[in-house]
Formats: C-alpha cells, structure tokens, sequence
C-alpha cells in the first residue's frame, strides 16, 4: 500500500542568488550627488531671493527680489509642495488635549481656543493667496475653485460667525508668546482682504468682502447651553475639530497633487512672465548637468575597478541544469 511521501526534493533551493546579495547602499544610484528636482529648486531661488536686495536708482536697497520669482504660478506650486504640515497639526493636537484637561476656564484656555480660530483663518489665508496667485485653467485653481466653493467657503462663514460670538462673550485671550503663534492669522480677520470666491451669499448682489464679513452675524450654536464656560468651551474645541479636518484635509490633498500641477504649468502654460520663462528654461536644462554629476559615483567605480585594479568582467557561462527522471509507481520498466 502506498504511503505518503515525506521525502524532499534535493534540489529545491531557497537560498538567496547573488542579486540579492546586492547591498542597495552599494548601488551606484543609491545616492545622488544633487537630489535636488525643479521644486526645490524653486523653493531654494524663492528663499534665496528673499536675501538679496534690491537697489533703487538711487543705489540705495528697496525691498529684495522676492516679488521677482513668488508671483508665478510655477512658484507657488513649489511652495505648495513643500508645506509641511506636521507642526500646525501638532498645535492643533496640543491645543485640543490643553482645553480637554483643563479644568477651569482661565487667560491661558481662553488664549488656546482664540490660536485655534486664528490657526483656522491662518490656513484660510494661505489656501487665499494660493488662489488669488494660481491662473484660471489649470488644474490648481479648478482644484481650489471647487473646494472653496463646494466646502470652505461655508465653513468659513461659520467660524467667523463663531468667531464674533466668543469675542463677544469674552471666551477668547491674545497670546502672542505661544509657541504655535507663528501659525496664526496676524491681522484682525474681520477686517481681511479675500477674494469673492469666499462669499457664501445667495444674493445676486453684488458685495464687497468687508461688507460680507460686516453682515455675519454672531452665532453661538458652536457652544453648549451648559452651565459652565469650561463645559462650553470644552464642548466648542469638539466641534471644531471637524472645521480642522476640513481645513487641513484642503491643503494636504493640494501638496499630494502639486507634482501633476507643476507639470502642467512648465509644459502646457505659455504666459509666464519673461524672465520666470528663461527662470524656468535654465532649470529645465540644468537637468542634465545634475544627471551629469550624478554618474560620479559610478564613474568613480569604474575607474577604480578597470583601471587602477585592472579587473575584467568574467566570460559568460552557460546556465547547467541537472535532470533526474523516475518510473512511475505503477511501471516497471521503460526504455529511454
């Protein structure tokens, strides 16, 4: 009777071939000379531009030369794709855990729900600026257009309605010591300057932003009806986390997508201004100076190896192979 067969094939292998052996660390291309692609490239010339001055014809300095690259499309795109969210997050968990602990409502909880509202119109402005500096076409300002349209504008209008209420009712406290104060809305926000694509009106009327934000009427529906102001605040930090997710959910989907935006402004837009256009042409070429450096390690190698050492790669071999054939059970014999 037969049985099972509990012997193993010898020639199964599961070592591991010379390939795999490889170090990635030891591959030519493990690390580049200049890592560096065309946004941070851009994010380099803006932040550099700002050091350097500009002088008057008086020969007297006047500013810099910011102005001379931020302004174009392709810029701004840089700086999208190189926003970091992660510090403005960590406020924003830091400031939510503070007001959940606290116990009695004083300045420094009052000065924590006013950084949340301000971090709130701080991302406002800067998704603003991004739309006001993006062209209409592209696939940025549609990205933007849509969500500020569809979601933002509306919950704008709410925080600034609840804005009014708490400033109202003295729930809020300026703290410009806080370490999170540089993710803040500086000016006063009712008196901000936005595009009109902001204003959540049915009305067919015409109307300035000032008067927008003038006709907001304070709404305390973002606080409780509970007896003490900590449970009310307690209660108005929960619900904004919603209007946080929203916000920064804004900005993250606009980073993830910049490279396809950068893409399209360099190959498919043609109003650049002239000197971002030679700007933009210098880096496109610039490229293959960096491919060019970037083969120093394996030129360095192959120095190395072929003419210092004098190695020679070895001759090919001829993949062998072993081959073992066996009668089955229920043969005797057979002739081969």
């Amino acid at each position: 009777m037969n049985g099972n067969c509990d012997i193993k094939n010898p020639l199964v292998r599961d070592g591991v071939s010379q390939k795999q052996r490889l170090l990635k660390a030891l591959h030519t291309s493990y690390v580049k000379v200049d890592e560096r692609d065309i946004n941070d490239l851009l994010w380099f010339i803006r932040n550099y531009s700002k050091k350097v001055q500009y002088y008057n014809k008086d020969n007297e300095p006047d500013d810099d030369w910011k102005d001379f690259v931020e302004n174009d499309v392709s810029t701004i795109i840089s700086i999208i794709s190189q926003k970091d969210l992660s510090e403005i997050k960590e406020c924003f968990t830091a400031h939510f855990s503070f007001i959940k602990n606290a116990v009695n409502i004083d300045n420094q909880v009052k000065a924590v729900l006013n950084n949340i509202f301000k971090h709130l119109f701080f991302i406002s402005g800067e998704l603003n600026a991004w739309y006001k500096t993006s062209a209409a076409g592209l696939k940025l300002n549609t990205e933007l257009k849509q969500t500020i349209s569809s979601q933002l504008k509306g919950l704008l209008k709410e925080l600034v309605a609840a804005y009014k209420f708490a400033s109202t009712n003295s729930y809020l406290y300026d703290d410009i010591t806080d370490k999170c104060y540089p993710f803040v809305y500086k000016d006063d926000f009712l008196v901000s300057k936005f595009n009109k694509i902001w204003i959540d009106t049915t009305s067919s009327t015409p109307v300035s932003w000032s008067s927008y934000l003038s006709s907001i009427n304070e709404d305390g529906s973002l606080f409780s009806t509970s007896s003490t102001k900590i449970k009310q605040v307690k209660f108005a930090a929960d619900k904004l986390k919603l209007y946080v997710d929203k916000f920064i959910g804004a900005q993250s989907r606009l980073i993830h997508n910049s490279p396809g935006y950068l893409k399209e402004t360099l190959e498919n837009w043609s109003s650049h201004e002239p000197n971002m256009a030679l700007l933009l042409a210098f880096l496109q070429l610039f490229r293959y100076a960096q491919g060019s450096i970037n083969k120093i390690t394996k030129r360095h190698l192959d120095f190395y190896y072929k003419r210092v050492l004098r190695l020679k790669p070895n001759e090919a071999v001829p993949d062998t192979v072993h081959v073992i054939f066996e009668l089955a059970k229920q043969v005797d014999s057979y002739l081969v």
